[in-house]
């Protein structure tokens, strides 16, 4: 069963979310409903206060990732202080 519901948001806010929802060829009311469902079904309940676009983010990055720029630096610093 639907309910409404009100909520008070900052005008820019809105603004971009309705032109999100537009691109994605969903109303607004749907993209908020898609949000909240998505809260807190992440799993095991561990992270309870952790948003669904920062669970669908970890491991994305490699731990190697910025390796080669650290050991670039390090090698330059050890040139210049020969």
């Amino acid at each position: 069963m639907d309910a409404k519901l009100t909520l008070k948001l900052d005008g820019q806010v809105i603004a971009r979310a309705k032109r999100y929802a537009k691109k994605s060829g969903q109303s607004l009311s749907r993209l908020v409903e898609r949000y909240f469902a998505s809260l807190g079904a992440g799993g095991s309940g561990d992270d309870e206060g952790s948003l669904p676009i920062t669970a669908s983010l970890i491991g994305i990055i490699s731990e190697k990732a910025g390796t080669y720029e650290a050991d670039e630096k390090a090698e330059r610093l050890a040139r210049k202080h020969k």
